[in-house]
């Protein structure tokens, strides 16, 4: 049995193939942290420290948690850390880091809110009754607020400020609302509250029992499509600047090697060369039709050996895109009339006659014609993979 996170879940939804490599094929890379992760693990330390002090009854002023928190700073914070914003350095989100348990201090001291009942608490939730979806996760803080009411605090230092609404979609703590009230049997009430601690702002949202259910079920079938999935196919996005497995994505492989050369050498690498001469050709016409054809099954060869979809050029990249499925007779196929005979003789003709070839692996997937008139028609089907090479503007030059 998988146990299962949030951030599992997320890692799939946002990339399968960075979940392939870092959940299935477990490949261990080179890891980096970058300045706002490494601030946030920090702040949430001094924040756990807080509250942990004061369950065994020390309440530290704001001097002892600044000192604290300059203290790990200058133990934790290393030279290889990234900084992704130009003309920012560490010293300018220490800043920030400082800011944000100020603010945190004054509005919220003397902490008498409600009881402290759990402080980075591991959770299990069970999502049916068989025990065989489970989730775990981590709550920052839950605190008994007294006649059955609970709240589950999250602290983020993220610099983006979301809306009540952004809040009432979030999943994560709503599901940890369901493991709380496992925990607690006199629950009756629960609020998930996150703590934009830039801002000092604090967001609060509720979630009712069917929003609950409808969650718990949707959280099933996230797993079980994770379960089912046999392509893991790589996902560009904002998050690939941040994401470890980058140098050997088959997205950014490439570029990463063009960029390990000398400049003097990128123009002659042979993948930039092949993009920079198919640049060339299409720019003159249909004339050149047959080299412009050469030149992309070189460029699919060269993706191919160097396990990369997508090849750089000066100016232009090359996306490689494979496909591949069944294909039935078309229109001036020898094949096609016999095909149609057998459809009007099963009497499936005038439901399918609108139908394109293409269609067909649909309608037999959907069970449209069942029996024997089903394997009558998948011996007309035949399998077929290609391969296209489309050329566009380098992206990553417009960023």
């Amino acid at each position: 049995m998988t146990l299962y996170s949030h951030s599992r879940l997320g890692t799939f939804e946002s990339c399968p193939y960075k979940y392939k490599l870092r959940y299935i094929d477990r490949v261990e890379v080179e890891d980096f942290e970058t300045v706002e992760t490494f601030l946030g693990s920090l702040v949430h330390e001094v924040l756990e420290k807080l509250y942990k002090d004061l369950l065994n009854g020390k309440e530290n002023n704001l001097e002892e948690l600044l000192e604290f928190y300059e203290q790990e700073w200058e133990r934790q914070c290393s030279p290889d850390i990234i900084v992704v914003k130009e003309g920012f350095t560490p010293e300018n989100y220490r800043e920030v880091g400082r800011q944000c348990l100020r603010d945190y201090y004054d509005q919220h001291h003397p902490f008498t809110d409600g009881k402290t009942v759990g402080i980075e608490e591991r959770i299990l939730i069970d999502l049916d009754e068989s025990g065989r979806y489970k989730l775990q996760g981590y709550m920052d803080r839950l605190v008994d607020k007294g006649a059955g009411v609970y709240e589950i605090h999250d602290y983020k230092t993220s610099s983006r400020l979301p809306t009540q609404a952004d809040a009432d979609k979030d999943q994560q703590l709503a599901l940890y609302q369901l493991a709380v009230q496992e925990m607690w049997p006199d629950v009756k009430e629960v609020r998930l509250a996150w703590h934009y601690l830039r801002f000092g702002k604090m967001i609060v949202s509720t979630r009712t029992a069917e929003q609950l259910e409808e969650l718990r079920q949707e959280t099933i079938e996230a797993i079980q499509t994770i379960e089912a999935a046999t392509e893991f196919e790589p996902v560009k996005s904002v998050l690939c600047g941040w994401c470890e497995y980058k140098p050997i994505c088959p997205l950014w492989v490439h570029l990463h090697r063009i960029e390990d050369l000398p400049p003097e050498e990128v123009a002659t690498e042979d993948g930039v060369t092949l993009v920079d001469r198919l640049v060339q050709l299409q720019a003159t016409g249909k004339e050149c039709e047959e080299q412009i054809q050469q030149v992309k099954e070189a460029i699919a060869a060269y993706g191919e050996n160097k396990g990369a979809s997508v090849v750089f050029g000066t100016m232009h990249q090359a996306k490689i895109t494979k496909s591949s499925g069944v294909r039935y007779p078309g229109t001036g196929d020898p094949s096609r009339e016999e095909l149609d005979r057998i459809l009007k003789e099963g009497g499936k003709w005038e439901e399918v006659s609108v139908l394109n070839t293409r269609s067909l692996p649909k309608a037999l997937e959907e069970g449209v014609f069942g029996g024997k008139l089903e394997k009558q028609i998948e011996a007309f089907g035949e399998e077929y993979e290609t391969t296209s090479v489309r050329l566009s503007k380098r992206k990553d030059l417009e960023e």
